[in-house]
């Protein structure tokens, strides 16, 4: 399997060799850029001095008083001429020469700078994710391996062991004494949304649904935008927190056990007392008088967070629709985004989940009439309310607490086991690690072809700087190009 801190040890190691080869490169074209820049100063010296040779030269022959005695100062004068056109020749390509070798040096000057960033990131990357070899600094891949080890290990186990037994021994007495102290349905399976726990539960899991939606338009955005390595990422980073959560568990596996024991241990109801609540407070929340109408209002407010949430789920469904338009057709107006097919569609459907959710909740909050002569009664919606309102604080705290506990102790108990998050975990590590290095691979790819693209663009600049003057000199001599 692919790690982490294989990945890094190996980055570091490539990024140093880099990082040397990057100066080595910066030092030999600083010293091409000395020599060329050599060069140029003497092809600049043999140039005045092939210049003060051919004016010596015109100035004997303007000396001959008959041309047939100038023959030798002819040949001399034709010879500072060939002299002068190869200074000249040979100052244009020194010239082309310093010009370039000017830029080089630049280049690798700014190459070298960011190979020693590179190789400065990628130590500091592998000594977090392999310490420094010291207890003090272990490292991330150190922490991962000691998470996996426990969750894998005998005291995983154990752990999971003493959970379920916790839950086998101490639930169903802890959930009676709390939840007994709630109205309940006369069928709480065929009744459950005159029970006020379940519609309490599903109103909590209609904001748990809201993250899930969100969640799934993240992902869907993320497979069709984000680099193949940052979804890697997420991956791993949520395999990760999962694996932590369930470890943390454990430390508070005896709170929890001991919270469901307390609540198991409370004494059983009776008529003059009860487990959590007083006398006074049960009867005005089991108010027989009250008790049709008050289900009768949640009942209502049931059906109505069932079409919030088909108006939650077409919401999410629109949203999607419009985004993969959008993706498609990125040009496209908005009118035409909204004329789609697939958007009409799913537009539609949520209208029709919207509009019936205002409808539900405006009839919940709708007075209702009394008897002839008698005032309005309370809405649905203001009797469910009052209903809600009469359950003491400490009760739903027993009862939000009493949930929490459970849902812990069943993630220890699994499933999923410890056993599988560990192995989730590892399996996560080496998709990031192989994402990892195709990205930087890619990345170092693109960092090369820019470099080839500064280096042409440079030989290009200064053929073009220097072209007249070496086309005028190559053109007047028969000097090598």
């Amino acid at each position: 399997m692919a790690t982490l801190a294989t990945f890094r040890t190996l980055d570091l190691a490539r990024a140093a060799v880099a990082a040397l080869a990057a100066r080595d490169a910066a030092l030999n074209a600083a010293q091409d850029l000395t020599v060329a820049l050599a060069l140029e100063r003497a092809g600049g010296e043999s140039l005045r001095a092939a210049d003060t040779a051919l004016r010596e030269a015109q100035a004997r022959l303007g000396r001959i008083a008959l041309p047939a005695d100038g023959t030798p100062e002819l040949w001399a004068m034709e010879q500072a001429l060939i002299a002068r056109a190869n200074a000249q020749a040979a100052v244009a390509a020194t010239a082309r020469m310093a010009q370039q070798a000017a830029a080089d040096a630049s280049a690798r000057r700014r190459a070298q700078r960011a190979a020693d960033d590179a190789a400065s990131a990628a130590r500091e990357a592998a000594l977090r994710e392999a310490g420094d070899g010291t207890p003090a600094q272990p490292g991330a891949a150190a922490a991962r391996a000691a998470l996996a080890a426990s969750l894998r290990g005998g005291e995983g186990a154990a752990l999971a062991a003493v959970a379920a037994q916790a839950l086998a021994d101490h639930e169903a007495p802890a959930r009676a004494r709390v939840e007994g102290e709630f109205p309940a349905a006369a069928d709480p399976v065929g009744d459950r949304d005159r029970d006020m726990l379940a519609v309490t539960r599903q109103r909590r899991a209609l904001a748990a649904a809201a993250n899930t939606s969100a969640q799934a338009r993240t992902a869907d955005a993320a497979t069709a935008a984000v680099p193949a390595v940052q979804r890697a990422q997420w991956v791993f980073e949520a395999a990760l927190a999962a694996a932590r959560a369930a470890d943390a568990a454990g430390s508070r596996l005896a709170e929890d056990v001991a919270l469901l024991v307390g609540y198991a241990a409370l004494p059983a109801p009776t008529a003059t007392a009860r487990p959590l609540l007083t006398l006074w407070q049960h009867a005005r929340l089991h108010d027989a008088a009250l008790r049709s109408g008050r289900e009768d209002a949640l009942s209502a407010l049931s059906s109505a967070d069932a079409l919030a949430e088909i108006a939650q789920d077409t919401a999410a469904a629109l949203a999607l629709a419009r985004d993969a338009a959008r993706r498609a057709d990125p040009d496209a107006s908005a009118s035409s985004i909204e004329g789609l097919p697939s958007v009409v569609t799913a537009r539609e459907g949520w209208e029709e989940a919207r509009d019936d959710h205002a409808a539900a909740r405006s009839a919940l909050a709708a007075p209702r009439p009394g008897p002839p002569g008698d005032p309005d009664l309370p809405s649905l919606l203001q009797v469910v309310q009052a209903w809600l309102a009469a359950v003491p604080d400490a009760l739903w705290r027993a009862h939000e607490s009493l949930d929490a506990a459970t849902a812990r102790l069943r993630a220890i108990a699994g499933p999923p086991a410890s056993a599988v998050l560990a192995d989730a975990l590892e399996a996560a590590e080496d998709n990031f690690v192989t994402a990892l290095a195709a990205a930087e691979a890619a990345a170092r790819s693109a960092e090369l072809g820019r470099g080839q693209f500064e280096d042409a663009s440079a030989a290009l600049s200064a053929a073009q700087a220097t072209a007249a003057a070496r086309g005028r000199a190559l053109g007047r001599s028969a000097a090598a190009p």
